[in-house]
């Protein structure tokens, strides 16, 4: 028998965009040109159901065309961090809450998806984003869960011990560990690789205090893979407040 994790809800729901699943067709032509997307991969136990497959690269490289087109990997994990030339365009004495996020996600025939991600912080950067502040709900564990996404609300979210299993997901469940770092979503699955599923922000304080975003990601589940066989492919599509040489480098913002 399954046993549930133990809980503590908290409370109003919001519903990523999101409809269907996705024919195999709209999976052509995007990022990558196979399965699993090219780039140097690490060991990582990545989100549920994983174990200990190798955990594919994404540094943000693809924000410097303006293309738009997305990185795409299909049924394996991806670390989703800046780039050490990325990190070093950061404002001078900008200090990142967050160092990567580790994604995976699963489409069940359904047309739900789940999207687990595990977050790693920086600089005290759990503290920073758990304190109370005007937006992101009434317990630190909503602060951390708005803040990481844009300020999107998590009143109903659900606190455990362990993420569930996937007999135990609900509907459009929220689900976030008592230690902030892994974090569970459930939605029906994107259409196509612009249909966001979730946003990931990399924070940093501001001179205010107010939270800054220096980059994101925009992420789409898609049932399928790149090949047009079952599974999953993640889509991402990340921005960053860094400006480009003409020679294609990484440079801080200009300041206004």
């Amino acid at each position: 028998m399954t046993r549930t994790p133990a809980t503590t809800t908290i409370r109003t729901r919001i519903t990523a965009t999101a409809a269907g699943l996705a024919a195999a067709l709209v999976l052509a032509g995007c990022g990558s040109g196979s399965d699993e997307a090219s780039g140097a991969g690490r060991g990582n136990d990545g989100g549920a159901g994983d174990g200990a497959r190798e955990s594919t690269i994404y540094q943000f490289d693809e924000a410097k065309t303006a293309d738009d087109t997305p990185f795409a990997v299909s049924d394996s994990p991806v670390t989703v961090e800046l780039s050490g030339e990325l990190e070093s365009a950061l404002p001078a004495g900008a200090q990142l809450t967050v160092g990567q996020y580790t994604i995976s996600a699963k489409a069940f025939e359904t047309g739900m998806c789940r999207l687990d991600v595990e977050t790693v912080f920086a600089n005290g950067g759990q503290d920073t984003l758990s304190a109370p502040r005007e937006r992101g709900g009434g317990n630190p564990h909503e602060y951390v869960m708005s803040a990481l996404t844009k300020d999107r609300r998590y009143s109903d979210a659900t606190v455990v011990d362990e993420l569930p299993s996937d007999e135990d997901l609900e509907d459009d469940g929220e689900y976030i560990t008592e230690d902030f770092s892994k974090m569970t979503f459930v939605d029906q699955c994107s259409e196509d690789a612009d249909d966001r599923f979730l946003p990931l922000d990399f924070l940093y304080p501001g001179e205010d205090g107010e939270l800054e975003t220096f980059a994101d990601v925009d992420i789409a589940v898609v049932g399928g893979t790149q090949s047009g066989s079952g599974g999953t492919t993640l889509f991402l599509t990340g921005d960053t407040e860094a400006d480009v040489t003409p020679a294609g480098e990484w440079t801080a913002p200009d300041e206004d």
